[in-house]
C-alpha cells in the first residue's frame, strides 16, 4: 500500500523536510562532509551528476506535497522493477505473494534521456571550504573514474584496494598516516554505477601538514604508475577482495544487497561463482595501466575544508 498508494500526507512531508534541513545544517559544521560536496561540484561542474542530492534549503522548501505525487505518478511504475526476497521463505511462496501484491499493478516510467558526456579534467582544479572554528582540515583528491561495467573497473578496484584499502588503509595508511603521521585517516575509494563514477584519495589532517600530505598521496599515486605492484602485495590484495565477499553474505541484508547490485548491473546470477576467477586472474601490468590511464598527477580536482591556517 505505502508503494502503490501512498498518501504524502502534509504533515510528514514538513517532518522530512525538517530533517533534511538539519541535515543539511549538520553537513556545513562537519568539515569531510563539506570537502566531498566540494569536490564533487569540482569534478562535475553544472553536469547532472554534480548536483546534490541532500539539497539546498531553498530546493527542499520549495518541495511540497502535490510536487512529490506528480514525481510518484510519473516515476514509481513496475516498469524496471527488482524485488529481492532473502530469508526463510521458499521461493514459490515468496513469487505467489509478490505476485498478489503487485501483478496487475499497470504503467511504464518514461526514457530517461542520456547523459551528457562528463568534461575531462585537464588542470589542477582546487577549492577551499572556510571552517574557521575547526582543528582539522579535511580533504579529497581525485579524478574521474569508469562506470561499472568498463572493463577498466575490475583492474581499477584491485589498484584501488593497493592504493588505500587493504590492511591499515593501504599504502595511504601505511605511508601518509603510519609512516609520515601526517594524517588522522587516509584512504582511497574507487565507484562506478551505470553512469561514470570517481577514483579518489580521502585524508583529514592537521592544518598545518595540508600540503605535504597532499604531496605524498600523489606520490603513491606516482608509485602506482611508475612500479609494478610485488607479487606478494598483488597477492595479498586479491585474497581481501575475494575474502570480504563471503563476510557480506553473513546477513540476509547483506545478501539482499548484493543480490540487487547484481541485478542492476546485469552482472548474471552466476556472478558470485565467477568473482573469484575474476579477480584473481587480474595482474600487475592491469593495474598499473589503468592507474596511468585515470590517476593524472597533473590534472585532478582538490578540495579542502577547514581554519585558515590550512
Amino acid at each position: 500500500e505505502e508503494l502503490r498508494q501512498p498518501a504524502f500526507p502534509a504533515q510528514y512531508v514538513d517532518r522530512v523536510r525538517g530533517l533534511r534541513m538539519t541535515a543539511l545544517a549538520e553537513r556545513e559544521n562537519d568539515t569531510r562532509q563539506m570537502a566531498g560536496r566540494a569536490f564533487r561540484e569540482l569534478m562535475f561542474g553544472d553536469h547532472p551528476l554534480g548536483r546534490d542530492m541532500l539539497g539546498t534549503r531553498e530546493s527542499i522548501a520549495a518541495i511540497h506535497r502535490d510536487r512529490l505525487a506528480e514525481f510518484y505518478e510519473t516515476y514509481y511504475r513496475p516498469q524496471g522493477m527488482v524485488v529481492t526476497v532473502v530469508g526463510a521463505v521458499p521461493a514459490e511462496e515468496a513469487v505467489r505473494k509478490i505476485e498478489a501484491a503487485f501483478g496487475d499493478w499497470q504503467g511504464a516510467r518514461p526514457e530517461r534521456a542520456a547523459l551528457p558526456p562528463v568534461a575531462p579534467i585537464t588542470e589542477v582544479r582546487k577549492r577551499r571550504v572556510l571552517m574557521p572554528d575547526k582543528t582539522q582540515s579535511d580533504m579529497v583528491l581525485g579524478w574521474h573514474g569508469m562506470r561499472r561495467l568498463d572493463p577498466d573497473f575490475d583492474p581499477a578496484r584491485l589498484g584501488n584496494t593497493v592504493l588505500g584499502v587493504f590492511g591499515l588503509m593501504g599504502r595511504l595508511g601505511e605511508n601518509v598516516r603510519e609512516r609520515q603521521g601526517m594524517a588522522y585517516y587516509a584512504y582511497s575509494r574507487v565507484s562506478g554505477d551505470r553512469e561514470p563514477g570517481s577514483w579518489v584519495a580521502i585524508a583529514g589532517v592537521n592544518p598545518a601538514n595540508v600540503s605535504r600530505a597532499r604531496q605524498a598521496m600523489i606520490d603513491e599515486v606516482k608509485r602506482l604508475q611508475d612500479e609494478l605492484v610485488p607479487a606478494n602485495e598483488l597477492e595479498d590484495s586479491k585474497r581481501y577482495l575475494t575474502g570480504s565477499v563471503p563476510l557480506q553474505l553473513e546477513t540476509n541484508d547483506g545478501v539482499a544487497s548484493l543480490l540487487a547490485d547484481i541485478e542492476w548491473h546485469g552482472l548474471g546470477l552466476d556472478y558470485l561463482e565467477r568473482y573469484p576467477t575474476i579477480i584473481n586472474a587480474l595482474t600487475a601490468e592491469q593495474v598499473q595501466q589503468v592507474a596511468r590511464k585515470y590517476l593524472n598527477p597533473d590534472a585532478y580536482a582538490f578540495a579542502l575544508a577547514g581554519p585558515e591556517s590550512a
